[in-house]
């Protein structure tokens, strides 16, 4: 970690705070990881080190900010002084800070950096083996990318925060493109993770790949069909990307306070479903967007954003926290110490329900069931959004039949949750990296699978 003793921490936050109401440094040492396959081929090896310093002033309203990666003491002291426009030799006041500290060590079975890079590098051409062993269908392109991090970072602020922790992501994921005569069809698959290397064993490798062929395959049976406002079972396997964008953004508090999400001033409101309840959970072990602390030092917790259909609760920095309903939620997260901490998501899901599948796929007349999720846009203004199904199935009379192509799932977010009328109990989650004001952090989303009514499917 930083290799400054507490006197000099300390020296280096009063200069930043004097004459200002709050001062925070945030320091990080990142280690990361990448390796990519290009069929059979190893196509890049990439190893990246990071280190350095942000060191963050707040008066009023007004943040001043500033990170180097020269973090010797008195670089450090330098650029407090010069981030500092209250600075006065003169008066120079000294706060007693009294530290809490609290650190949080690795406890991963098995360190990235103990691993042999040829062992990951096998890891993606045992992908790449299993799918050419296991394909009748010609593979035109495989691609496969292993990547892992580790992250120390310490968080020490005026108020007393002294937070560090260790923080370790990996992650795996596959993109094949088959062709069959004229046509092309693709398939993925990916997992993240917080845990350690034991996270990538064969048998989620080969998981990972069989999800990316079966995907492909199957849309070479897809068929165009008729499209329209048509009920929608959305799939626990999708992964919860639409609550995500449609729901998760415009509960993230600075949209509330600068008025572009259309969940300003609705706590305590009815905004949903009573089946459903929204959860962002930054502590479920071995999630890809799981840590100890934020980045601002505070726990990460357990957040019920909506409860039974009812909104009670936005997810907060430390200022947000401050300017909506007071509460902390442990959700002030950075990219980097280049960056400053802002209100975002972690691993958010709906909970489980207990309505069962079957049932559920019985009373649609006429829809799609949805298994896997692409990319979208969301208006956080309006709700409005589009979101593309990379996999899904027509269902008439309360069977699935067949696949169909070129799927589109049209609507509002806020529309959507309220007509969400049977929530199964089979809760699955996606990875993502999920940016937001030019910055990309690690996030999980997940849900059960969903009964949607009357959506528009395009």
């Amino acid at each position: 970690m930083i290799k400054l003793n507490d006197n000099e921490i300390k020296k280096v936050i009063n200069t930043a705070l004097s004459g200002n109401d709050f001062a925070e440094i945030y320091y990080e040492k990142r280690y990361n990881n990448t390796i990519s396959l290009k069929d059979e081929k190893i196509d890049k090896i990439n190893s990246g080190f990071s280190e350095g310093v942000g060191i963050r002033i707040i008066k009023g309203e007004d943040i001043t900010y500033g990170y180097t990666n020269n973090i010797a003491f008195e670089n450090l002291v330098t650029i407090a002084k010069n981030l500092n426009l209250n600075y006065d030799e003169n008066n120079f006041i000294e706060k007693e800070i009294i530290f809490n500290k609290k650190i949080v060590k690795s406890d991963v079975l098995i360190e990235y950096d103990n691993v042999e890079v040829s062992k990951k590098i096998d890891l993606l051409r045992d992908g790449y083996n299993y799918a050419k062993e296991n394909c009748d269908i010609d593979i035109i392109k495989f691609y496969g990318t292993y990547s892992d991090s580790k992250n120390g970072k310490l968080i020490v602020n005026s108020d007393g925060i002294y937070s560090s922790e260790t923080i370790n992501k990996g992650l795996l994921k596959y993109y094949l493109i088959l062709k069959k005569g004229n046509e092309i069809e693709t398939g993925y698959g990916q997992t993240g993770t917080s845990f350690g290397y034991e996270h990538f064993t064969d048998s989620k490798n080969v998981e990972l790949v069989k999800s990316a062929l079966y995907t492909a395959k199957t849309m070479f049976n897809s068929k165009e069909f008729e499209k329209g406002k048509m009920d929608v079972l959305l799939s626990g396997k999708a992964g919860g990307t639409m609550i995500h964008e449609a729901c998760g953004h415009g509960l993230e508090a600075d949209l509330i306070l600068n008025g572009t999400s259309i969940y300003k001033d609705m706590i305590g409101k009815k905004v949903a479903n009573e089946k459903v309840t929204v959860i962002d959970n930054g502590t479920i072990e071995g999630l890809y967007g799981t840590s100890y602390f934020d980045d601002e030092g505070n726990k990460t917790s357990k957040n019920i954003l909506i409860e039974n259909g009812i909104l009670k609760k936005y997810m907060n920095s430390n200022i947000t926290s401050k300017k909506t309903d007071n509460m902390y939620s442990g959700n002030g997260r950075r990219q980097g110490y280049s960056h400053i901490p802002i209100p975002r998501m972690t691993n958010t899901y709906i909970e489980n329900g207990n309505d069962k599948f079957d049932e559920m796929l019985k009373s649609i007349k006429k829809g799609v069931y949805v298994t896997k999720m692409g990319g979208g846009q969301v208006d956080t203004i309006t709700g409005n959004f589009v979101f593309a199904a990379v996999e899904a199935y027509l269902i008439v009379d309360g069977e699935i039949t067949h696949p169909v192509k070129n799927i589109t799932l049209i609507g509002n977010g806020k529309t959507v949750l309220n007509n969400i009328t049977a929530v199964s109990n089979d809760l699955d989650f996606v990875i993502g990296i999920c940016g937001k004001s030019g910055q990309g952090v690690p996030v999980t989303t997940g849900q059960p699978t969903l009964l949607i009514k009357d959506m528009i499917v395009g």
